[in-house]
């Protein structure tokens, strides 16, 4: 008779609830999680105050913000508060730790050598890489004593490292010297994007009208995604197309400048910033196509999540090609001009191709769940 798991207990250690990649599927865990075998807690360094932060405790999911923790016992100006997190933080995220005592800590981003300092002997450790190993670890200082934690951390505590993607996994096994790196897609809800409604019906609910071009683009605004060339490129295709709109979804610290930017060029209204949205399946429906010039990504979630609002993409052929889950993406060279990539665009939309999905089934973010539920076990009975 097969004995009864015991329940475990999970940290999930990132930096905060933006929304991005990494901060979207650490949510995502925590929703799903089977709450009868995994007991989870958050613990954040930053308070966004995002919409993630809201849902989280909408499911009743305990969050604990370190900073904010410090901020109730702190007094001064903006730089005293700065000044005591950093003298704080690692002391309070190793008390809270300590005090919780978990099975499991599964950490996101540079955050190893919080980890290093805090982790119990008996705690198991899970971290996954969400960008490109490259970029996770460049030459800054802060980085390079990630990196050497995370190394320690991988040979003297068996921290198992999860990968987004087949080429990642074989640059953590070399950078790491090890064998043992997890592939672990960066899935999503399938159905809400399968099912967020007709491109016409949302059209008219959105005011858009039906023979407009809409391009469309998911992701902050840093210097990697290349907006300047987005920009461009939307510019070539205005030319050629005027009944042409681009949207831009997301947020970051080079929005003003992008701003700026289509201001300058006089495009302010063709083209739309709409921020931090939670109806990003209803938006993509709209779209005719996707484009996504970045200089450098990993597997892209927007991208699949694009596929499967069925709308087409062409993108840098710098991004992971297992984002290609259908016969919608069109990768092209950064070496090729803004009017070779608008001619491109503009025929992809008026292609109007079918889509034609393959290996759907490894995106469904309910089956990965399930898949790392049943790696943290193993690793538990491995002890």
């Amino acid at each position: 008779m097969e004995q009864t798991k015991k329940k475990l207990r999970v940290i999930q250690f990132i930096h905060g609830f933006s929304v991005g990649g990494a901060e979207t599927l650490v949510k995502n865990y925590c929703v799903l999680f089977n709450k009868d075998k995994i007991e989870i807690i958050v613990i954040c360094l930053m308070n966004h105050h995002s919409p993630y932060d809201q849902e989280l405790k909408d499911k009743g999911i305990r969050v604990i913000y370190i900073y904010d923790m410090i901020d109730s016992l702190t007094k001064g100006p903006i730089i005293i508060k700065k000044i005591s997190h950093r003298l704080l933080g690692k002391l309070l995220v190793r008390a809270i730790i300590h005090k919780l005592k978990p099975d499991i800590i599964h950490s996101h981003l540079p955050l190893n050598n919080y980890i290093e300092f805090s982790v119990p002997k008996s705690t198991k450790l899970f971290h996954t890489v969400h960008s490109d190993v490259n970029v996770m670890w460049n030459k800054s200082f802060a980085r390079k004593r990630d990196l050497r934690s995370a190394k320690r951390l991988v040979a003297k505590r068996g921290m198992i490292l999860i990968a987004l993607h087949k080429e990642m996994r074989n640059e953590l096994n070399e950078l790491f010297q090890i064998d043992n790196t997890i592939v672990l897609n960066n899935g999503t809800f399938i159905e809400k994007y399968q099912n967020a409604g007709e491109k016409y019906a949302l059209r008219e609910k959105y005011n858009v009208g039906k023979k407009d071009y809409i391009i469309g683009h998911v992701g902050r605004f840093v210097h990697i995604k290349n907006h300047n060339f987005l920009i461009d490129v939307f510019n070539s295709i205005y030319v050629n197309h005027k009944h042409s709109y681009l949207w831009l979804i997301g947020d970051g610290s080079l929005k003003g400048d992008i701003e700026t930017k289509v201001k300058s060029m006089g495009l302010e209204k063709q083209v739309k910033f709409w921020g931090l949205r939670t109806d990003v399946p209803q938006l993509l429906k709209m779209m005719d196509i996707l484009v996504m010039p970045s200089f450098k990504e990993g597997l892209s979630v927007s991208l699949v999540e694009a596929q499967f609002a069925g709308i087409p993409s062409i993108v840098s052929d710098t991004i992971a090609k297992e984002s290609s889950i259908s016969n919608l993406v069109h990768f092209i060279s950064l070496n090729r001009d803004k009017e070779e990539w608008a001619k491109k665009a503009l025929e992809i939309i008026e292609a109007k191709e079918e889509i034609q999905y393959t290996n759907i089934s490894d995106w469904d973010i309910k089956h990965i769940v399930k898949k790392l539920e049943e790696l943290y076990y193993k690793e538990v009975q491995n002890e």
